[in-house]
């Protein structure tokens, strides 16, 4: 669930009487493996069913029924601060960029473009003859 979720965060996950919405971040167990704890995006919903997705990985979880749905992520802390996690408004925003892989080419481009502006200062710093 990177980068919104990262290992060693503290999650508070609440139970939901009145089901899920899409873009909500949701911990689950897959029908066939319950021993497995699962927290990723609800994608997609269909008769009482669920598509789940990890906003990092290109793989669905395919439908999960809501008798395997444990609860909702309410929050997600991180070094004792509770952060951001990608579930107020823009969160059907996500789940749809998730949900055909767009968000993961996003974060991609993202993280190349701190390097790319750091060589760009790198490259100036140069042609003027100042260090960096």
């Amino acid at each position: 669930m990177a980068p919104f979720i990262q290992a060693g965060d503290i999650l508070t996950v609440t139970g939901s009487a009145e089901g899920y919405d899409i873009g909500e971040i949701a911990a689950f167990v897959f029908p066939s493996d319950k021993r497995k704890l699962i927290v990723h995006r609800i994608v997609s919903k269909r008769n009482g069913m669920y598509l789940l997705k990890g906003d990092n990985i290109p793989a669905r979880d395919g439908f999960i029924p809501e008798d395997n749905m444990l609860g909702k992520v309410a929050r997600v802390e991180r070094d004792g601060r509770e952060i951001l996690f990608g579930a107020g408004r823009m969160k059907r925003t996500i789940a749809l960029l998730s949900r055909w892989n767009i968000l993961q080419v996003l974060l991609f481009i993202l993280r190349l473009f701190p390097r790319f502006v750091k060589e760009k200062i790198k490259m100036r710093g140069r042609l003027y003859g100042r260090s960096c």
